[in-house]
């Protein structure tokens, strides 16, 4: 199973978790840079219930950076207000790969 990684730069990585199929919390933390994640639920994404995993306080950090590629989904599946946004990488993936 993989997920992908959406950077703020506009890059997107698949990513596996440590044990194949499902990431820790602290894989969760290493992966975003953060202590505190927060999860958006997106829905249905190639037949499978998909959500963001972001970083909770992203907004509050010293010089935070819009991660554009996940706000567009977050918008798009009406996760997010149109007015919001997500700052920092972002983790897209099926549901059941948050352990």
């Amino acid at each position: 199973m993989a997920a992908t990684l959406l950077k703020t730069d506009g890059s997107t990585l698949q990513i596996t978790p440590d044990n194949g199929s499902t990431f820790s919390l602290h894989e969760l933390y290493d992966l975003l840079g953060c202590n505190m994640i927060q999860v958006l639920n997106v829905g249905e994404i190639c037949d499978t219930d998909s959500i963001l995993i972001l970083d909770e306080e992203g907004k509050f950090r010293q010089s935070p950076i819009i991660n554009v590629k996940a706000t567009v989904i977050a918008h798009a599946r009406h996760a997010i207000s149109k007015y919001d946004y997500i700052v920092g990488d972002a983790i897209l993936c099926d549901a059941d790969m948050l352990d």
